[in-house]
């Protein structure tokens, strides 16, 4: 079950409060991190991490390897059934940076009983504010594969084609783009859903009407998003 969608603002001082606040409340005694990064914020309390090779800090449980491939979730789902599922897992700007975030998705349940999932928000990923520091005019941040969105209850991956550069996001996005992170917990089990089943077939219009689904959004609250940011908040609950 999926529950407490977030759009939020990057807050140095604040960063994923929701998530450390939850982590502060419960002190789970096994939590690990998919894609973790040395000296993270979640580092407190990291017990176990996944990554493509190995950080310097020698007091956590390490598993290195693609979490694109079933090797490295072999070896989990063994460590697991010797072990039990960990109480939680975190995986935060990761899935919008690999070829099959829907593996992940599908495979997070099997190995924790609950966790916490964050990547850039639509209104990142759909105007072009790092190009206009670089001077190449595409959207988004260069190295993403996916857009991701909270249609209703469920969370859903779109796949960063070549039709995005010709859509026009930034007149409807670009009032929005300090809501740069979109995250949620979820518990037991969750699924990712792909654009149209997986299946990007039929006519060119087709195509654009499916990924026109990304306008709509709460932009409706703009104006109560904007007061919670003015007012000192940091984000908008979807």
């Amino acid at each position: 079950m999926i529950r407490d969608f977030h759009y939020h603002q990057t807050n140095p001082q604040r960063q994923r409060w929701n998530c450390l606040e939850y982590l502060d409340e419960k002190k789970f005694g096994t939590v690990i991190d998919i894609g973790y990064l040395e000296n993270n914020w979640s580092t407190p309390w990291v017990t176990h991490y996944v990554n493509l090779g190995h950080v310097k800090d020698t007091t956590k449980h390490a598993f290195i390897g693609n979490i694109s491939q079933y090797d490295i979730w072999d070896r989990l789902l063994k460590y697991v059934e010797e072990h039990g599922k960990f109480d939680f897992s975190i995986c935060t700007h990761t899935l919008e940076d690999i070829s099959s975030p829907q593996l992940v998705c599908e495979l997070l349940p099997r190995i924790s009983k609950e966790g916490y999932i964050a990547v850039p928000s639509k209104y990142r990923e759909l105007t072009r504010r790092e190009s206009r520091t670089v001077g190449m005019g595409y959207q988004g941040l260069i190295h993403h594969r996916w857009v991701f969105n909270k249609e209703g209850d469920s969370f859903v991956g779109y796949p960063k084609i070549a039709l995005l550069e010709y859509m026009d996001f930034d007149s409807t996005f670009e009032s929005m783009f300090y809501l740069d992170e979109f995250n949620f917990f979820w518990t037991d089990e969750f699924e990712l859903k792909i654009l149209d089943n997986d299946m990007l077939g039929g006519n060119c219009f087709g195509i654009r009407d499916s990924y026109k689904r990304l306008l709509d959004s709460p932009s409706e609250r703009d104006s109560a998003v904007n007061d919670s940011i003015i007012n000192g908040g940091t984000g908008l609950q979807v």
